[in-house]
C-alpha cells in the first residue's frame, strides 16, 4: 500500500529535481560544466525467458525480452530525467522527451547522443524548442 500511495512518476520527477537543484548549489558542480549540454543514451537490462513481444525485433538489441532505462545527463553530471521503455523500442522518439519534460531549472541549450537518439524527426526539432543537436554518429565516413 505504502507504493500505490507514495510512489508515483510524478513524485520521482519532483524528487530528482530537487536532488539536482541541490547538486547544482554545490561549488563542486560548476568545475564539471555550466548545465548548458547533455547527453542521452541508453542501457539496456535482459529480463530472460521468452517475452509476450517476442516478434518485436530491434535491429541492435535483437528479440530478447527486456527493458531499456533512458537516461540524460547534464554536463555537470545531474542525471536528469530517466524514462523506462521497451527493448524493441527506438531511442529517437524520447530524447526530446526528457529535454523539454523535465522538472529542474536546467536550461539545455546544446544535447549529444547516439546513433540510436538521432533520426530526421530529432534533427527537424531540435531548432524549434531551442536546441543544437550533436550526434555522434556510428560509422559515419
Amino acid at each position: 500500500h505504502l507504493h500505490d500511495w507514495h510512489i508515483s512518476e510524478a513524485g520521482y520527477a519532483e524528487a530528482l529535481g530537487r536532488m539536482v537543484a541541490a547538486h547544482r548549489g554545490l561549488p563542486l558542480a560548476s568545475l564539471w560544466g555550466d548545465g548548458t549540454s547533455s547527453s542521452s543514451d541508453g542501457q539496456l537490462f535482459h529480463a530472460g525467458g521468452r517475452g509476450a513481444a517476442i516478434s518485436d525485433i530491434n535491429a541492435r538489441n535483437g528479440s530478447e525480452p527486456g527493458v531499456s532505462f533512458y537516461t540524460h545527463i547534464s554536463d555537470q553530471y545531474d542525471p536528469f530525467s530517466t524514462r523506462v521503455i521497451a527493448a524493441t523500442a527506438g531511442e529517437a522518439p524520447y530524447v526530446l522527451d526528457g529535454l523539454l519534460y523535465h522538472a529542474n531549472g536546467l536550461s539545455i541549450e546544446e544535447h549529444y547522443t547516439d546513433t540510436g537518439g538521432a533520426s530526421d524527426h530529432v534533427f527537424g526539432l531540435m531548432p524549434f524548442f531551442g536546441y543544437r543537436i550533436a550526434p555522434r554518429i556510428r560509422d559515419l565516413k
